[in-house]
């Protein structure tokens, strides 16, 4: 599979190249550059350039087993690091850890409301104890039960 991208947001279509076990060669471009890692699960070249992308293709047809062996490597990856319960903890991990000027702007308020009042569902850090969350409606959470609250959220409606 050959993706010349000069823009791509994510590379979902890198990941099922990748679950279908075609060797990739793929720009860098957005998301590709995350998902294709060079010489390891494809060959990446910089957006808009041609002569490495001709080089990658070449080397991808000069060297069948070595394509098939990252292509493996490929679908190897998709487990550990696409997963949706992967997915969902890096998106919690990223709610749950405002930059430093977010947490100066709320210092002193309940970050958890808004102006209708305290919103349903969301987990804040339990005080002084390290890994727990509370869900507002009173609830305790710890990791993978965090994980697994946001996931019901997100993609069973609650």
């Amino acid at each position: 599979m050959v993706l010349p991208s000069r823009y791509e947001p994510f590379g979902i279509v890198a990941l099922e190249a990748a679950a279908a076990g075609a060797p990739l060669v793929s720009s860098t471009a957005g998301g590709l550059g995350e998902v294709v890692v060079d010489g390891t699960t494809g060959l990446s070249f910089p957006p808009g350039d041609v002569a490495a992308l001709a080089d990658a293709v070449t080397a991808v047809l000069d060297d069948p087993g070595a394509a098939a062996q990252r292509a493996k490597a490929a679908r190897s990856r998709l487990g550990a690091a696409f997963d949706w319960s992967s997915i969902a903890a890096g998106t919690a991990a990223v709610y749950a850890a405002p930059l430093p000027a977010e947490r100066d702007r709320w210092a002193g308020e309940d970050p958890y409301g808004n102006v209708f009042g305290r919103a349903e569902g969301v987990a804040k850090p339990v005080s002084g104890v390290a890994g727990h969350h509370e869900l507002l409606d009173g609830q305790r959470v710890v990791g993978d039960e965090l994980r697994d609250q946001i996931v019901a959220v997100l993609f069973d409606g609650g």
